[in-house]
């Protein structure tokens, strides 16, 4: 038995679902004003929006010696994958609840 058949039979989600789970989370309060980091000190909303997806596209930025660039660069293609009814959840418990628990984590 390898081990995520492991976590499978156990149910609970390995580190990287974990990580993978918190950081979209966060970056879901930060939009919403949730959080006390402020959105855009982080990010930078994609100048050029295609009609896919939603509208909270992530610009990615080129990796610097900043260390914030290691959280933005590490989350911003599985935020940029979401679809529109994922990130225009009303609340963070609906995000939590309805998103991520649905996901799990096809990235």
């Amino acid at each position: 038995m390898n081990d995520d058949d492991r976590l499978k039979e156990l149910g609970i989600w390995s580190l990287e679902e974990r990580r993978n789970h918190a950081d979209l989370l966060e970056v879901f309060k930060m939009k919403t004003g949730h959080s006390a980091i402020a959105y855009d000190k982080f990010f930078e909303v994609e100048k050029h929006r295609a009609t896919i997806g939603h509208s909270w596209k992530i610009h990615k930025q080129r990796c610097h010696l900043d260390p914030r660039t290691y959280f933005t660069g590490r989350v911003v293609d599985r935020w940029n994958k979401l679809e529109r009814q994922d990130v225009d959840c009303r609340s963070v418990n609906e995000f939590k609840k309805k998103k991520l628990d649905e996901l799990r984590w096809v990235f």
